[in-house]
């Protein structure tokens, strides 16, 4: 048993061999993910104070909690994309590409036009808890790391 988990280990051809080879490079970047991160909080820590960091953070998860508003279309569409490509259709992988991207733009686009309407509604600094930063600053800064 042990032989031939070593032995599935140490592939080097073959899909086993690609899959391993796909898991390590994975597994690089998200060691080096968290590297950056771990460097780049003391770096912002310093920048900002402790009350901009706090809604740079803030600001970071809402926009985060926006970007999982697909819908699922992300899975959908490799799902179905992937049958296409398998199937040789290109053309129906052509059509799902661009209504994934024309059913996110127009997601996006709403959410935009929302946010542009409710602004002037909202006190964005009783809402974060801070007072140091305009309003209309954090809601540019929010639209602008998208």
């Amino acid at each position: 048993m042990i032989q031939r988990i070593s032995g599935i280990l140490t592939a080097k051809e073959g899909l086993t061999g690609k899959y391993l080879q796909q898991l390590g490079g994975s597994v690089v970047v998200r060691v080096l993910g968290i590297a950056v991160t771990l460097l780049y909080i003391p770096m912002l820590l310093d920048f900002l104070n402790e009350e901009k960091y706090g809604i740079w953070v803030t600001l970071t998860t809402i926009i985060n909690w926006i970007r999982l508003f697909d819908v699922g279309l992300g899975n959908g569409l490799r799902n179905k994309l992937s049958e296409a490509i398998a199937l040789d259709r290109k053309e129906d992988a052509r059509k799902l590409v661009s209504t994934s991207y024309a059913i996110m733009g127009s997601i996006f686009l709403s959410i935009v036009a929302i946010m542009l309407v409710l602004n002037s509604f909202l006190d964005w600094n009783s809402i974060l808890k801070a007072y140091s930063i305009p309003a209309f600053i954090i809601f540019i800064s929010a639209f602008l790391y998208l």
